[in-house]
């Protein structure tokens, strides 16, 4: 997965790439600097703002936990994103 994004933070916002999205967060390119723990709003066109928390950053990469609800989350998610692990995934 590779959708462009804006990260805001405060008032500031950026662009970024998320590369992997899940129920629980997202791992983003991003290279500005950017506080552990640091609360932000995540959005994609496809799907609206997502509230997180920033968990890690390494070199031009940073974590995201979602704060909303995961049951919020999935509905936002929709039918965009796999929400069950594969058969397959799972017997490997």
């Amino acid at each position: 997965m590779l959708w462009a994004a804006k990260l805001a933070l405060g008032a500031r916002r950026f662009d970024c790439v998320v590369v992997d999205l899940s129920l629980g967060g997202a791992r983003l390119h991003f290279v500005e600097p950017i506080t552990i723990g640091a609360m932000v709003t995540l959005t994609l066109e496809r799907l609206g703002a997502l509230r997180a928390e920033v968990v890690w950053q390494e070199e031009r990469s940073i974590g995201l936990r979602f704060v909303d609800e995961p049951q919020k989350i999935a509905e936002m998610i929709g039918d965009r994103l796999p929400l069950t692990v594969p058969s397959s995934a799972a017997s490997a």
